[in-house]
C-alpha cells in the first residue's frame, strides 16, 4: 500500500497493526501505528466521506472505532504513565483526537468544508475565564470518560455508565423536556446529573469552579 501510494488500503492496515500490537501490550508500538492510520486517513477524507455519502454510510460509524480505540489506548497510558511519560499529553491527545472526530463529524452532517475552517478559527479550550472549567466527555461503549480542564492541566474522571445507556437517557430527557406543562424530565435530569456532574463535583468545588 505505501509503494503504490494507496492511503485509502493503508490507513487500514495500520489501524490493523495498532489493534495486533495493542493485543500483544506493545502500547508505544500500537500507538505509533494508530497515529500512523489517523494519518493517512486525513489524506483522503473529503473523498471518503463522498464516497460514504454515495453509500449512505455514516463517517464516524465506519471510521470513528478508529479515533475511539486510539483514545481509549491513550487514556491506557495517560494512567500507567510508563517510563516516565508526562499523563498531561496523552490526556491532550486524547481529547485533541475526540475534537477532530467531532469536526469532521460536523463537516460530514451539514456536507460543507467551511464547518472545518470555522472549527479551526474557534478559541482553545484552554482560554477560559478565572474560576471556569472546560467538561469534556467522551462516550465508550463500556464507560464514560469526563475530561476536566482547569487553568494548571486536565484532569480525568472515569464513569462506569455505557454509552448505549447514556445516550437512551439523553434522549429520553430532551422527549420529555418538550413537554412543558410537565415535570416528567426530572427523574431522567437527576439520572444525567449523577452521572456527569456529581462525580466531578469534588474537583470543581476545589478548584472554586
Amino acid at each position: 500500500a505505501q509503494q503504490a501510494r494507496a492511503p485509502e488500503s493503508l490507513y487500514r492496515w495500520q489501524w490493523l497493526a495498532g489493534r495486533l500490537l495493542k493485543a500483544e501490550g506493545k502500547t508505544t508500538e500500537a500507538l505509533a501505528s494508530y497515529r500512523h492510520a489517523v494519518l493517512s486517513l486525513s489524506e483522503i477524507r473529503q473523498d471518503l466521506m463522498a464516497e460514504l455519502r454515495a453509500q449512505h454510510l455514516s463517517y464516524r460509524e465506519t471510521v470513528g472505532p478508529l479515533f475511539l480505540e486510539f483514545a481509549d489506548l491513550l487514556l491506557q497510558r495517560a494512567t500507567g504513565s510508563q517510563a516516565g511519560g508526562d499523563p498531561q499529553q496523552y490526556l491532550l491527545e486524547a481529547r485533541d483526537l475526540i475534537e477532530q472526530l467531532k469536526a469532521v463529524e460536523l463537516e460530514d452532517y451539514f456536507q460543507d468544508d467551511c464547518v472545518a475552517g470555522m472549527v479551526s478559527r474557534q478559541k482553545s479550550v484552554e482560554q477560559v475565564a478565572p474560576r471556569t472549567a472546560v467538561l469534556y466527555p467522551i462516550m465508550f461503549p463500556d464507560r464514560l470518560e469526563i475530561l476536566i480542564g482547569f487553568p494548571k492541566g486536565l484532569q480525568r474522571v472515569t464513569v462506569k455508565v455505557a454509552a448505549a445507556t447514556l445516550g437512551a437517557e439523553v434522549l429520553a430527557f430532551r422527549q420529555k423536556l418538550e413537554k412543558r406543562t410537565t415535570r416528567e424530565y426530572l427523574p431522567h435530569a437527576r439520572r444525567l446529573y449523577d452521572w456527569l456532574i456529581r462525580p466531578i463535583e469534588d474537583r470543581l468545588r476545589a478548584q472554586q469552579v
